[in-house]
C-alpha cells in the first residue's frame, strides 16, 4: 500500500495524532478540565510514556517544534472539531464537558467524523479554485485573440 507524504511516520516510535487523542483527554481530566498547551503536552508525555529521545525529534526541517508536539496540536484540533475540547483563549484548552467517559471514545470514529465535516469545505474550495482557473484561461484566450496584454 502506497502512503502519501503526510501519512508517513518519521519514526515508528512516535505516536500518531489519533493515538494521542485519548491521552489528551486524560491529561485534561487530571488538572481539573483545563490547561495550557505546555501543561497538557507534559501530562500527555507521562500518560503515553513518551521518552525524551522521541521528544527530541524535530518536525520539519526548521525544527521549531518537535514532532510529538506537532501531532498533539492536531489531536487538540480534532477533539475541538468533534466537540470534546474548547479553546477559550490563546493557548488554553478545556474539556467541553467534565464527565467525558474515555472508555466510550473511539479515535477512529473521531477521525472519521471530523474528516466528514471538513470534506464538504474542501470540495467547495476546490470548486472555487477550478472556477477561477477556468475564468483566467478564458480571459487569457480573449486577450490573445485581441492582441492585448493589458488587464
Amino acid at each position: 500500500m502506497k502512503l502519501f507524504k503526510w501519512q508517513k511516520k518519521v519514526n515508528s516510535n512516535i505516536p500518531t495524532f489519533d493515538e494521542l487523542l485519548i491521552p489528551t483527554i486524560q491529561a485534561l481530566q487530571e488538572p481539573g478540565g483545563s490547561g495550557s498547551i505546555e501543561e497538557i503536552n507534559g501530562k500527555v508525555y507521562e500518560i503515553a510514556k513518551i521518552h525524551d529521545d522521541i521528544l527530541q525529534i524535530p518536525h520539519g526541517e526548521d525544527g521549531t517544534i518537535n514532532e510529538v508536539d506537532y501531532r498533539l496540536a492536531w489531536s487538540r484540533t480534532y477533539l475541538k472539531k468533534f466537540g470534546l475540547l474548547e479553546n477559550s483563549s490563546r493557548g488554553i484548552w478545556a474539556l467541553s464537558q467534565a464527565d467525558i467517559n474515555i472508555s466510550k471514545l473511539n479515535p477512529d470514529e473521531i477521525k472519521r467524523t471530523v474528516r466528514e465535516q471538513t470534506r464538504p469545505a474542501i470540495n467547495i474550495t476546490k470548486a472555487r479554485k477550478n472556477k477561477t482557473v477556468k475564468l483566467k484561461k478564458k480571459l487569457n484566450l480573449k486577450l490573445l485573440k485581441t492582441g492585448s496584454n493589458n488587464y
